[in-house]
């Protein structure tokens, strides 16, 4: 999470670049253990609330893939 906060603030530097969105996957969704992808929910969601407060991102996606959706991460 620190890097991508870091690589997101350069980002902010350059003129002809535009943050418009940050994505997850879920490596191991389709798993009937879902502590593992439980653990990248709440990372990714930690990030995602970190970097609010650096800059508005309009595009958040966390659902990538489609076994999340359907078992729904806690």
């Amino acid at each position: 999470p620190d890097e991508c906060i870091d690589v997101i603030q350069k980002l902010q530097t350059m003129q002809h670049v535009h943050v418009e969105g940050i994505f997850t996957h879920f490596a191991k969704a389709e798993t009937s253990d879902q502590r593992y992808t439980n653990l990248q929910m709440h990372k990714f969601l930690t990030l995602t609330n970190e970097i609010s407060h650096i800059i508005s991102i309009p595009y958040i996606h966390s659902h990538a893939t489609s076994a999340t959706v359907f078992r729904g991460a806690e």
